[in-house]
């Protein structure tokens, strides 16, 4: 390649993809397909192509994770649909309102990780910036700030600004910010303790 031929990002993307539908297929095509859906969408086709997982997350408790270092998220390998979580015959996938969210989340996570700012910090203004500007495309509201420490004593306390979000409620956007019956109940009864650890 020339030294002044810019890559093609539309390449590395078919290459990834090919390559998530020889790993997991469906599911490979389908975490893809969402996350170039999601970048057009939700971050003007700025984000680049990814590795996308499906598999373990650090520490095995996190539905998602994003690894700035090498460029890949992971999704959580228990929200693909077997014999063993559909004995309900309920949709094909229980829990794929959750997968989308999950992804979402990590994505925000990648744009944060090229910004140069933490990304795996969920309280930051890249995060609270990004959260408020996507919460009203995807039907939530949200009052994502910077939650500050104020010394109490001898103690540190984080202090919320009325109205203003959590910071579980930060670190678990957009899952958390979702109405009960927005998920299937029974991806919550599976997943919820999950995604309230987010």
């Amino acid at each position: 390649m020339s030294k002044h031929t810019a890559p093609n990002p539309h390449a590395a993307f078919d290459t990834l993809r090919a390559a998530g539908v020889i790993m997991w297929g469906d599911y490979g095509a389908w975490a893809y397909d969402t996350w170039a859906s999601y970048n057009a969408t939700y971050f003007d086709g700025a984000l680049e192509p990814p590795g996308i997982l499906w598999g373990l997350a650090p520490n095995n408790r996190k539905l998602g994770n994003y690894d700035t270092e090498f460029q890949i998220i992971t999704l959580y390998s228990g929200l693909l649909d077997t014999e063993q979580t559909n004995l309900w015959g309920l949709d094909a996938w229980l829990a794929r309102d959750l997968a989308r969210d999950v992804l979402l989340h990590a994505m925000i996570h990648q744009k944060a990780g090229t910004s140069g700012c933490n990304y795996r910090s969920h309280n930051n203004e890249e995060w609270v910036n990004e959260v408020n500007r996507i919460a009203p495309l995807i039907g939530l509201r949200a009052n994502a700030q910077v939650i500050p420490q104020m010394r109490k004593g001898q103690s540190l306390i984080w202090v919320t600004k009325e109205g203003g979000m959590r910071r579980r409620e930060l670190s678990g956007w957009p899952m958390l910010s979702r109405p009960e019956e927005h998920y299937n109940p029974v991806t919550w009864k599976r997943f919820g303790e999950m995604i309230q650890g987010e």
